[in-house]
């Protein structure tokens, strides 16, 4: 389920009193396509509460050289156990906070602003996007022109170059990719696309 960070917590606390259970944990597995070709899993944990799932921790498992995809997930699952074994035994107060980002100085430079076209697959995916954008070092503002179902036009504004822009994207899991022509329209600015990294 990509949605299963909207849980319907009345029903998983019916599920948690069946099987007597005073805490539930949510693991994800995210496969990560790494330079060397081989795939990395990211095992994310988050303990689900009244008022949503909470971070907990992360981990990076990276894919031995050769390895075949079957042993990986062995190994994820094995993993994810230790952490959920780990995470069980603390009482949920002492839970980790998700690690802070770092603190740099801030870009300078003329201000800039770009078209881009957002693709999502839900209205949770939409709302991670645009938040991972504004939470973007170097971008100021993020303007909606046009919405639909599956995608939005937005005008992003920014400081810095367009190259620095998408590298501080992807630090935040979401792709720019540069427009491949130019609009139709004469006067009408190139349309980027943005996508999310899964």
């Amino acid at each position: 389920d990509d949605e299963v960070l909207n849980y319907d917590y009345f029903r998983l606390t019916r599920l948690k009193d069946k099987y007597q259970a005073k805490k539930a944990l949510i693991i994800i597995t995210d496969p990560q396509a790494a330079q060397s070709r081989n795939q990395n899993v990211i095992i994310s944990v988050y303990e689900a509460l009244p008022n949503g799932a909470r971070f907990i921790r992360q981990m990076d498992v990276p894919a031995y050289p050769g390895e075949q995809p079957e042993d990986l997930f062995t190994r994820v699952v094995k993993k994810s156990k230790i952490m959920v074994e780990n995470q069980l035994s603390l009482p949920t107060q002492t839970a980790q906070k998700p690690p802070e980002p770092k603190k740099e100085a801030p870009i300078t430079g003329p201000s800039r602003s770009l078209t881009a076209q957002l693709n999502f697959s839900s209205v949770r995916d939409w709302i991670d996007m645009k938040r991972a954008i504004e939470k973007t070092r170097g971008v100021s503002a993020l303007m909606i022109k046009s919405m639909s179902a599956r995608n939005a036009v937005v005008d992003i504004s920014y400081r810095g170059d367009e190259i620095t822009l998408a590298q501080n994207m992807r630090q935040m899991r979401v792709n720019l990719q540069a427009p491949q022509q130019f609009a139709a329209s004469y006067g009408q600015p190139p349309l980027y696309t943005i996508t999310r990294i899964r």
